[in-house]
């Protein structure tokens, strides 16, 4: 997003935090502006105002609680001028609690918090319980794991333990930043004979590459303004369909016990691993 439209959209939200409801706007703020990368240092003050406002609201009594506290938490982890850390947790944690729905990437800016506390244990606690209550969700699951790795020699609990031991055996035929062949779903059908494109003599040089993951722009998800799990911007507008493939190779079968599959996913994706056949959900 331009600077300009960042600043349009934060003085929008001050105005709109004043107005009910305000949900659906503060929403798109928080995810296009302040959960993107690292804000200009000219836009401080647009940010202040809306921390002031919020903070006004919040001690009127006025407004839906949670969603000014998660508007606040969020702008003061995210200033330009450096993050308000502990009154930051201290509004998302409140958020958290009263929030209708999930927010998983709240959860995620409160575990990057308390890991630039240096608690990264608590981190990982912090996203172990948002994976209880958002089970399946891709972001969380891919930034679990990278946390998870951050502490091995300090595990800060049982199922660190235990995704800790199930990684030794493993070995990675596919890693997660590899170049995958893809073909978007609104182009019509990926190989005229069904299920063709599963095989794997099928001709894919006609498809589109790109590294993984892969969606929307307004899918882009960033961990502390730095890391995009979203790599490969497939379309500017929504979809419901895209195929990808990536081959690999076994020298010894024998020698393979199992075979697994992990998918970091918004939605529910389908996979066909064995080349042929019906597909199945991982």
């Amino acid at each position: 997003m331009e600077l300009g439209e960042a600043r349009s959209a934060l003085q929008d939200l001050r105005a709109a935090l004043e107005r009910i409801p305000y949900g659906e706007l503060a929403t798109g703020v928080i995810v296009d502006v302040l959960m993107g990368p690292a804000l200009d240092p000219s836009l401080a003050p647009e940010v202040d105002s809306v921390i002031a406002t919020a903070d006004k609201l919040l001690r009127s009594g006025v407004g839906d609680e949670g969603q000014l506290q998660r508007v606040l938490g969020v702008a003061l982890a995210r200033h330009p001028r450096g993050p308000d850390r502990e009154r930051a947790i201290a509004a998302i944690d409140s958020a958290l609690k009263k929030l209708q729905t999930p927010d998983p990437d709240l959860w995620m800016l409160l575990a990057e918090l308390r890991e630039s506390q240096d608690d990264p244990g608590e981190a990982v606690r912090i996203l172990e319980r948002a994976r209880r209550q958002i089970p399946g969700d891709g972001a969380l699951e891919w930034m679990l794991e990278r946390y998870r790795k951050r502490v091995l020699r300090l595990l800060a609990s049982y199922a660190s333990v235990d995704a800790a031991l199930e990684d030794l055996d493993r070995i990675p035929l596919v890693g997660e930043e590899a170049t995958w062949r893809y073909f978007h779903g609104s182009a019509g059908e990926p190989s005229e004979e069904p299920l063709a494109w599963t095989r794997g003599d099928f001709d894919d040089a006609k498809w589109r590459e790109g590294p993984g993951g892969f969606g929307l722009p307004s899918f882009v998800v960033y961990v502390g303004g730095r890391q995009r799990i979203q790599k490969t911007v497939v379309a500017e507008s929504a979809f419901t369909t895209l195929y990808i493939r990536h081959g690999f190779s076994v020298r010894d079968l024998k020698a393979i016990e199992s075979l697994w599959l992990r998918v970091w996913a918004r939605g529910g994706p389908r996979t066909n691993p064995s080349g042929g056949g019906d597909s199945a959900r991982p």
